[in-house]
Order: C-alpha cells, then structure tokens, then sequence
C-alpha cells in the first residue's frame, strides 16, 4: 500500500493550518516533519511546539517526526509526548541508536532510522528488526545551498573590488562593466528559491542564459566605446 506523507517545511509557514488542511484535502495520508538544528544539518527549522500545535489541531492525522539532530536522544520523551505518530532518527548519529529506537518503540509509536546519501545501507542492517521505517535520504539538506549562495556574493565582491583598482581615467567605464557582471548573480539571487524548486537542470540553463545575456550587453556598451577610441585623433 503506498502512503503519501507531505512535509510542512513546503507549506507556507504564515498560514500552516490551513496549508496542512490544504493537504489532507488532497489526499495526504500523514504530515512529515522536518526537525532541523543548524549543527547536524545547517538548516534550522522547527521544535516540539510545532508537533504539539499541530497535533491540537489535527488530532486525527499520524504525524512523522524526522529527528536531523546531533543529539536526538535528548529529546526523545519530549517529541513523543508532542503527539508524534512515529519518530525516525539518523544511523549516523554518535549515540546508542539501537537504544534510541527502542525507547519509541516502547512508548507505543513507530520508530524509524534514516540514513543520508553517503551512508551505505549496510550500516542499518542490525537496526532493522527495532524499526518500523526506514527513511533513505537522496540529498543532503541544504547542503549546496551555503556554497552556491558563498560563490555568488564571492564573485559580485570580487568585480567590484577589481572595478576600484583600476585606474581613475577608467573607473567610470570599469564601475560600469561591474553594475553589468553583477546584474545576472543578483537577479539570481533574489530568484534563488525558486531555483531550489525548478531544480538543477534549470538552474544550469538559467545560468548559461544568465552568462549569454551578460557577454552580449558588454559587447553592446563597449563596441561603441571601443570605436570611438580609435576614430580620435592621438
């Protein structure tokens, strides 16, 4: 039987209940949740409130509860008493996963292991027979996201500062080719997330395009430039 469980970290966190409403309606069998703590993934995301709000709420609906956590063991008692319908916690973790899964299993819910992309399925096999769950990650949680946002601000710095050491009788034109290499990377910038959600392909053919539009307005304002240079007399 196949499930569908849909992740309220999508959802529009203004309006969550009516989102996850929104969800059930269409026929979303469980809510996933991402708990996230900035340290065993970079991403910070949600806590124990939003089981508990969300149970409240939404009573009825099994809600699984994704520990991405340094140190889930801590906070077993507190997720489970939230109101989450199942917990599942990383293989990669330094703690006693083993005794992690038993204390869910024994307060009554359904206990999960997750593994991440690099981690070889052979690292579960003995946790296997205390879970009810196995979640196989197949991407690393916003981990392209801090290099790619790092090389984008790296390259506008480094025109910019390029731009400023040029010479004064060029710094008008070399501030201009700056504003022009700039404009592409800013504009993906603020349309980064939706990048995110069009995926890698279309990230790569915006920035092809992107690459294309920028080398074709610096051969517009500099062609001119260039003519009028060699028409004045030396």
């Amino acid at each position: 039987m196949i499930e569908i469980l849909s992740s309220i970290l999508a959802s529009d966190l203004l309006s969550v209940g009516s989102e996850v409403q929104r969800m059930l309606d269409n026929g979303v069998d469980s809510l996933h949740v991402d708990i996230m703590d900035a340290h065993f993934v970079p991403n910070l995301s949600f806590g124990p409130a939003m089981v508990s709000a969300l149970k409240k709420a939404f009573p009825a609906v099994h809600q699984d509860v994704h520990l991405m956590m340094d140190n889930p063991e801590k906070y077993l008692d507190t997720f489970i008493s939230a109101g989450a319908g199942a917990v599942t916690v990383h293989a990669e973790v330094p703690g006693d996963v083993r005794a992690m899964l038993a204390k869910i299993r024994a307060a009554g819910i359904k206990a999960g292991v997750s593994i991440k992309p690099g981690t070889g399925v052979d690292t579960i096999k003995e946790l296997l027979p205390l879970c009810d769950l196995v979640l196989v990650m197949t991407v690393l949680i916003a981990s392209f996201v801090f290099p790619l946002l790092s090389r984008f601000r790296n390259t506008v710095a480094s025109m910019l500062r390029n731009a400023l050491l040029l010479s004064v009788s060029h710094l008008p034109r070399a501030l201009l080719a700056g504003v022009i290499n700039a404009f592409p990377w800013v504009l993906m910038l603020v349309n980064f997330y939706a990048f995110l959600r069009l995926g890698i392909l279309w990230f790569s053919l915006y920035f092809s395009a992107a690459a294309y539009y920028n080398s074709r307005l610096l051969k517009k304002v500099f062609d001119p430039l260039e003519e009028a240079s060699e028409q004045q007399p030396q």
